[in-house]
């Protein structure tokens, strides 16, 4: 028992004077000496190799915190991100058993070395980092640099299928004061993401990350995909383009003789062409590649032109007068109108008549029947009348013509509006 417990008060001591021992040792001025050691003889405008012809290979991690503003007229894209970049100081190493166990020592960056980072496509010249940044150096010599900045840089953006568009931006970072044989950018772990603030327009559906390595530089590349969030515009701007391009179709409804024709489908002319300046108000002033949407609103204007033209040459046809000829197409024309109109009466009648004359024996053959049709038919062409035998007007041939234009109106309208934002959402993928 004696023996068990001098083991259990040997081990306790052990144990007491390894923690805090070696605690208690880390003391300031063993630190302050490892400063000044480390610092003797190092020079921080010399990269901290001991082979100067050799290659400083540093590691960039790029953690994003959010993009808090994306700029798609101006092409600029502003993001607040942090790098962070790992080397091997060789100038930086120490035996922690010399220094009280200590594992690790922050140093200015005014008085190490450090990779310049600057930003690869800026809209502003930046560089990463200040001088009252810290670089954490380990007893091997691994370095660690975590600067972090509210940095605009330049993208691209494609328009085309805007507003359901999506977008790539390169986000580039490069050592400003060296080239590659004295220094080579490479990526580990890519975009950090972990503490991103997502942004209320768009979406970050996915990173990636590349390097480039020319005889001048090594830069080191950041990409981001972005989704535009297209609720608002369709709400705003794409639903009530289509509804006012709709009305165009109800200015053959209007009664001629209301004399609102012509202002109600300028009215309908001039609200697309107020919508045209809204949508390019949000594009980039570029015509490559053109937004889909504008075409599609300059569509919608010219059928709106188109219906305003095609309103008051049938005015004109409304308030013609009797004395002036109708050729046989306008005759067509209205009968056709009629029957699609009285087609059911019609038929009903017919089979009255039908009845009444297989009931007493007057049947006529279906060949007699369709020859006097015809021939009733030629004759009200000769003397303008319908099928009816009445007299048939300018004012009947333009309500016949008001039918025809304002179902061709609603099939212009509608059809490829439908289709044309079918696909411009199921289109619409990222664009290099």
């Amino acid at each position: 028992m004696d023996i068990k417990r001098l083991y259990i008060s040997t081990f306790l001591n052990v144990f007491v004077f390894v923690i805090f021992g070696t605690v208690s040792s880390q003391t300031y001025e063993n630190a302050t000496r490892l400063r000044s050691d480390l610092l003797a003889n190092y020079h921080k405008d010399v990269r901290p190799i001991n082979n100067q012809s050799d290659v400083v290979n540093v590691n960039v991690t790029l953690d994003l915190f959010g993009i808090p503003e994306i700029d798609d007229v101006r092409g600029v894209i502003t993001i607040t991100v942090a790098t962070q970049c790992v080397w091997i100081d060789e100038r930086m190493q120490w035996d922690p058993a010399d220094y009280g166990g200590i594992s690790k020592i922050l140093i200015l960056t005014s008085e190490a070395w450090t990779p310049s980072i600057s930003l690869g496509t800026p809209i502003e010249f930046a560089t990463m980092g200040s001088v009252n940044n810290h670089v954490i150096f380990f007893p091997s010599g691994f370095a660690l640099f975590y600067p972090g900045a509210v940095l605009k840089s330049s993208c691209g953006f494609n328009m085309k299928f805007w507003p359901f568009d999506k977008q790539i931006c390169d986000v580039g970072f490069f050592p400003l004061d060296y080239t590659t044989d004295q220094l080579l950018f490479t990526i580990i772990d890519g975009v950090r993401t972990q503490s991103f603030t997502p942004n209320a327009e768009w979406v970050l559906e996915d990173t990636s990350y590349y390097t480039i390595n020319t005889a001048a530089f090594s830069m080191a590349k950041f990409r981001f995909k972005l989704k535009r969030q297209s609720l608002f515009y369709v709400l705003t701007i794409i639903l009530p383009i289509n509804g006012i391009a709709g009305l165009t179709c109800l200015v053959f409804l209007l009664p001629s003789e209301s004399g609102e024709r012509v202002s109600y489908a300028i009215t309908i002319m001039l609200s697309l062409a107020v919508f045209l300046t809204v949508v390019s108000d949000e594009m980039p002033k570029s015509s490559e590649p053109i937004s889909l949407m504008c075409c599609y609103i300059l569509a919608g204007i010219c059928v709106s032109v188109i219906g305003t033209v095609l309103a008051i040459l049938n005015l004109a046809v409304y308030h013609r007068k009797e004395n002036v000829p109708k050729r046989p197409w306008h005759i067509s024309l209205v009968m056709f109108s009629n029957c699609t109109r009285n087609n059911k009466v019609s038929d009903e009648q017919d089979r009255d008549k039908r009845i009444q004359d297989i009931k007493y024996g007057n049947a006529p053959t279906h060949d007699k029947t369709k020859a006097t049709k015809t021939h009733i038919i030629k004759v009200n062409q000769a003397e303008n009348k319908d099928a009816d035998g009445q007299t048939i007007t300018w004012q009947d041939v333009s309500l016949a013509i008001d039918k025809l234009l304002f179902y061709a109106m609603v099939f212009l309208t509608y059809i490829p509006s439908i289709g044309f934002l079918i696909y411009l959402g199921a289109a619409s993928d990222y664009q290099m």
